[in-house]
């Protein structure tokens, strides 16, 4: 019980920090996007879905390079330490680790398969070792306003098992985890899109 008590403590100071870090570095991330919607939901299992739908000003071969870029996540990704990639076929395996208030540094294991429909692009995203007990979701890609820009819609889903986690805090802390991440590849892209036209 005691071990137990112990646990939920460490958990309870860890969201605290996670939560006041989403909210400062939300504010300071460079924004090149349109939240159009938002919603989150409680799923039948116990877990948390949130799904984000944007427009990003930028057409998706661009965007799809930067979130297909996993091997430098750590560059700019928040939270995401040192990555390692392999490909087999059509699937990408990562290795990476996330760096986390109180918790520290702990690896997370990736599965990523993708699908390509004309100019529309679907990645999935699954852990199978990690800190939550499920952690899964996509990104799905289309070309808008004659392929100069980019709806995507972001699905991330979290689960909590084995130690007690009030959802709410979970839904809350995803959610801002999404902005932050999707402030940060439209960061890259503009670093990357900076760097092109002085080159050229």
């Amino acid at each position: 019980m005691e071990h137990r008590n112990k646990s939920f403590f460490i958990l309870v100071l860890f969201l605290t920090t996670f939560i006041g870090t989403a909210f400062s570095s939300t504010s300071g991330v460079t924004r090149g996007f349109e939240i159009v919607t938002v919603n989150s939901t409680y799923t039948q299992d116990g877990g948390v879905q949130v799904l984000a739908k944007i427009i990003v000003n930028y057409p998706v071969d661009i965007v799809y390079k930067v979130i297909n870029d996993f091997k430098n996540y750590g560059d700019f990704m928040p939270s995401f330490g040192k990555t390692k990639v392999t490909r087999e076929n059509n699937n990408t395996k990562v290795k990476v680790n996330h760096n986390m208030p109180i918790l520290g540094s702990f690896p997370c294991f990736m599965v990523i398969q993708e699908n390509k429909k004309g100019d529309a692009v679907h990645i999935e995203f699954k852990t199978t070792i990690c800190f939550f007990d499920k952690n899964e979701g996509y990104y799905s890609l289309s070309p808008i306003n004659n392929g100069k820009e980019t709806e995507l819609i972001f699905s991330s889903y979290l689960k909590k098992d084995s130690i007690f986690v009030p959802k709410f805090i979970i839904k809350f802390v995803l959610k801002y985890a999404q902005k932050d991440v999707l402030g940060a590849i439209v960061k890259r892209i503009r670093e990357i899109e900076k760097n092109t036209a002085k080159k050229g």
